[in-house]
């Protein structure tokens, strides 16, 4: 009976994770269960992330160090050996990192078994001297480097592309499930990370400063506009209204300052709701007759869509800057 009021008091509120392994750890014990949490794998992927994900993603350095200790390295020139780890050691992280923000420190130990490997060993077994570092050789070979991958910025890179699709593909099977879960009134840039979010969500929403900077709108029929939370007014500087009592317009698109039939702005309402500085200026922004949808597209790109290698040296040039 007491177990009885225990279980209504928790599943009462929405529990978390750790609530109901708690719960349902002496309840499997009871049944003649091992009372142990499996954290094998699950689609190649760790089924249970802790808080250490270094140690729980530290499987990836194992299994490139295991390739490396198969090969005959001394037996390797150095252009094979840039094939190697182009074609096979850094792919190994390729499919993690499409769904895991990787830590910055075991993205580092990753480049330098890399750069060991590269640069071989002695005949003795001692280490050889490595005559160049990571980021000299991570440079294109035009700046006289090898084109190796920086693996933080290869990560963000993996991580935009489903992000990219929470925002452009609005009818995909993963954007209608996480937008119904997490934002349902707005779109991935809008919204806040919330409570107790899932792994893979907290990794994709990690990607909202990149897709802020490389993301536009292009104008259809102004109904995904939202009027204070995207840049629309050409003519300001910060390209938002600077109106506070739009806070109790959360809902608001431009559309709704239009008038469908003669395609002309409404400025009754526009007066009504911006201040004098605001109203002027939304004045000055054309209106296009299109019966399209408003869409995202991504700047770094010439048709608008999403593009690895540009993409990727973006990424290049804002690791440079910050560090």
């Amino acid at each position: 009976m007491k177990m009885l009021q225990v279980k209504r008091s928790i599943m009462g509120n929405p529990p978390s994770l750790l609530v109901l392994i708690l719960f349902m750890i002496p309840f499997f014990n009871s049944l003649g269960f091992c009372g142990h949490i499996d954290r094998g794998k699950y689609l190649g992927l760790p089924s249970m992330v802790g808080l250490s994900k270094k140690a729980i993603l530290s499987y990836l350095n194992d299994c490139i160090w295991k390739k490396y200790q198969f090969w005959n390295t001394r037996s390797l020139s150095h252009t094979s050996k840039e094939v190697l780890i182009k074609l096979v050691t850094q792919a190994i992280p390729s499919y993690c990192m499409g769904s895991s923000l990787i830590p910055t420190s075991l993205c580092d130990e990753l480049e330098k078994v890399m750069n060991s490997f590269y640069w071989g060993s002695q005949k003795n077994g001692r280490r050889a001297i490595n005559w160049m570092s990571w980021d000299k050789l991570i440079l294109h070979k035009s700046l006289r480097g090898l084109g190796f991958r920086n693996m933080e910025a290869f990560n963000l890179l993996m991580l935009i592309k489903p992000s990219w699709k929470l925002l452009s593909d609005s009818n995909s099977l993963l954007t209608r499930i996480l937008k119904d879960k997490y934002f349902p009134r707005r779109d991935l840039l809008d919204t806040s990370l919330g409570h107790n979010p899932s792994y893979i969500m907290r990794n994709l929403w990690s990607t909202q400063s990149s897709l802020t900077l490389k993301h536009k709108w292009k104008i259809g029929d102004n109904t995904k506009i939202n009027v204070r939370d995207i840049s629309w007014i050409r003519s300001l500087p910060s390209l938002k209204p600077s109106t506070t009592s739009l806070l109790h317009y959360d809902d608001l698109s431009v559309s709704h300052l239009i008038n469908t039939g003669t395609n002309s702005s409404n400025r009754m309402i526009m007066q009504s709701i911006f201040n004098h500085f605001d109203a002027s200026a939304i004045l000055t922004n054309p209106l296009y007759s299109r019966m399209m949808e408003d869409t995202c597209i991504w700047k770094a790109s010439v048709d608008g869509s999403y593009s690895v290698k540009p993409t990727y040296r973006i990424l290049m040039d804002l690791l440079a800057l910050i560090n």
